[in-house]
């Protein structure tokens, strides 16, 4: 497996060493998106696997810890989310992952991965709007595309 995001083809990604990934229904992913953009938050690469109904986030490692938010599964160290190539755009994209926004628009560095408190927040506010958290949770490790690596 690889670490990084910037692939050339469908490749297993280790979570947890730089990046955690977020994992939420499409639902609450497009209203995360959305929110943080209004906000001025950075949203990181985003992830969508449309044959699911998931959307993936890129955080800093660790920077969830702790953090119990429903709808939402953090995927750290010891998982893996399998990523397309990082031209792969939604509508074109094998096995139905596409990037939402690609690795390659936000640039290198550590501020690359979504702002994870303006997340959190975005998490919150979709909660008290009501906005449903869909499969992410039920789909805790039963992920062909994501989950724990044994």
């Amino acid at each position: 497996m690889t670490r990084t995001l910037d692939v050339q083809r469908v490749t297993a990604v280790d979570a947890g060493i730089g990046w955690d990934a977020v994992r939420v229904s499409t639902d609450m992913g497009r209203h995360l998106r959305r929110t943080m953009i209004c906000r001025g938050k950075r949203t990181g690469p985003i992830l969508v696997e449309s044959a699911r109904g998931l959307m993936y986030f890129f955080v800093p490692a660790g920077s969830l810890d702790g953090e119990s938010l429903p709808g939402v599964v953090v995927l750290g160290e010891g998982s893996c989310v399998v990523a397309p190539p990082y031209e792969a755009a939604e509508g074109q994209a094998p096995y139905g992952l596409a990037w939402a926004h690609s690795p390659l628009s936000v640039g290198p560095g550590p501020g690359r991965y979504a702002d994870a408190a303006g997340l959190v927040a975005a998490v919150e506010l979709a909660h008290q709007w009501g906005v449903a958290p869909g499969e992410a949770d039920a789909a805790q490790g039963s992920s062909a595309s994501a989950g724990r690596v044994s």
